[in-house]
């Protein structure tokens, strides 16, 4: 990864020691959703259950069909399949409730009514008593959030489209041409929509490459906010807003103009979620816990966080996914447990002054001897006399000074990002390769590897480094000879 600006200075963090595991890690586990209290998941694609209390399954119900999809109505279950047939259960049994005919991915139940989208990304409306209306008029959507009577819809080329129950009342599409990203979104209790929309080609000054728009189903468009960075997930709370975005900073808009921003991590923020007084942030395979614009502490686990919801007996769920196998884990953590220090890592650090990474080489511009004689026969050719201006010779001169005065900045690589396995002893040594860090106009004369607590544990281009396991965040700090500075960040994961 690849971050050219200043270090910022990083807040050691404590870690939490209030977690349990509730269930896993399992195979067989394919689809979450968040009840009100708890989790609900899907089974070996035949059995709801949901965890409320402990590890204790509180309710397990069995169906004789396979099922891909479900959400929680507040009484039961409404569960889609590979065939489009939509049926609901509770322990009281199977009642179905129509056929779409095209695979069901998601469904989303609203009040007194509910949303499926298909895997063709037709979004179709319908209640309780079979009645349904697919909705005309929007682009393949690719996915979907709701509040009460209505739905947003994401389009896969950038479109954003509001429906109340079955009917479409507001769309928002790219300008002919021009592509966008539209999501992730959400509704606030107040009912207005919040989105995030990128442009991913012209910009101009009335639509920012990437903003925040404000909707409402009685209003249309009423506000948009710029944005530093990509955002990559928002929740909603009583008083506003809290945004993640792909560089690790989380956001807090508040109603009244209120904004905060909290460097959390240097990897992708995929999940927020606000409980009373603390804001928990899933970022990498952490948990991170926030109080009052200030990182408290933070929790390791074996996935990376997708799910977060509060279980009746006051603690957190949280559902993780491990990208390696797709396993999935449920583990319980309690916000306001004990903390401890993490231990003092010890890094057996080798150092490699000489090594040199060596590019190979490029042949898109190979010419023949002959094509080079002449290429450069063409360039020695003489200009005639009066051919160049005087005002022109000056402004080339001004030119050729201002550019020689102007430093560019060094690149900064500290290679990518990696999950290895340790070795029998449960530690592993590791290549910290940042030789492919180069300056643009000049020569790097400094190299520094910063640990997560600050610490400069290395001072050439690539060391090797002893570690347990855990997750580990390094800096490299690269320096130029006109003293300018730019970092990189990898994060290694030894499992």
């Amino acid at each position: 990864m690849i971050i050219n600006h200043l270090l910022l200075g990083v807040t050691v963090v404590r870690t939490l020691d209030a977690i349990e595991r509730l269930l896993g890690p399992s195979e067989s586990i394919t689809c979450i959703d968040a009840i009100l209290s708890g989790i609900a998941f899907l089974d070996k694609g035949r059995e709801i259950c949901t965890l409320q209390v402990g590890d204790e399954v509180t309710m397990e119900i069995s169906m004789d069909r396979e099922v891909s999809c479900f959400t929680h109505d507040g009484i039961g279950f409404l569960t889609g399949d590979q065939n489009g047939r939509i049926n609901h259960v509770s322990e009281s049994g199977l009642e179905e409730v129509l056929n779409l005919g095209s695979p069901i991915s998601k469904i989303l139940s609203g009040r007194g009514c509910a949303w499926a989208l298909d895997e063709a990304g037709s979004v179709t409306w319908f209640d309780k008593s079979g009645k349904y209306k697919r909705i005309e008029g929007i682009e393949e959507i690719s996915d979907v959030c709701h509040h009460g009577h209505e739905l947003a819809a994401m389009g896969v080329f950038g479109g954003l489209y509001i429906i109340k129950d079955g009917s479409l009342i507001h769309s928002s599409v790219p300008d002919e041409g021009l592509a966008e990203i539209a999501g992730p979104s959400v509704f606030m209790p107040s009912g207005v929509l919040v989105t995030y929309r990128r442009s991913l080609d012209e910009m101009s000054d009335d639509r920012p490459e990437n903003r925040i728009e404000c909707w409402s189903s009685d209003r249309g468009h009423i506000y948009t906010h710029e944005v530093d960075n990509p955002v990559a997930s928002i929740t909603a709370h009583e008083r506003g807003v809290v945004i993640g975005d792909e560089m690790g900073v989380i956001t807090f808009l508040e109603d009244g103009g209120g904004l905060r921003k909290i460097e959390v991590d240097h990897q992708k923020i995929n999940l927020i979620y606000t409980s009373d007084d603390i804001t928990l942030v899933g970022s990498w395979f952490h948990v991170y816990g926030i109080r009052q614009g200030e990182v408290m502490w933070k929790a390791e686990f074996d996935g990376m966080p997708s799910t977060i919801s509060r279980l009746d007996d006051s603690r957190i769920a949280v559902v993780c996914e491990n990208p390696s196998n797709n396993h999935i884990s449920i583990f319980a953590l309690d916000p306001h447990g004990p903390l401890i220090e993490d231990p003092a890592e010890d890094y057996e650090v080798d150092e490699r002054e000489n090594f040199i990474y060596e590019p190979e080489p490029d042949s898109r511009f190979e010419h023949t001897p002959e094509e080079t004689s002449e290429l450069l026969s063409q360039m020695a050719i003489e200009v005639p006399p009066g051919a160049i201006e005087e005002e022109d010779v000056d402004l080339l001169e001004e030119l050729s000074s201002t550019a020689k005065k102007i430093n560019l900045p060094p690149v900064a690589d500290a290679g990518e990002d990696k999950t290895l396995k340790s070795d029998s002893d449960g530690t592993l040594v590791v290549s910290l390769d940042g030789s492919r860090s180069y300056d643009p106009d000049g020569e790097i004369t400094t190299w520094e590897w910063i640990d997560e607590k600050q610490r400069v544990i290395g001072s050439s281009s690539s060391i090797r480094v002893k570690l347990r396991q855990g997750t580990h965040s390094f800096t490299l700090r690269v320096t130029d000879d006109k003293k300018s500075t730019s970092i990189a960040i990898v994060t290694i994961r030894i499992t």
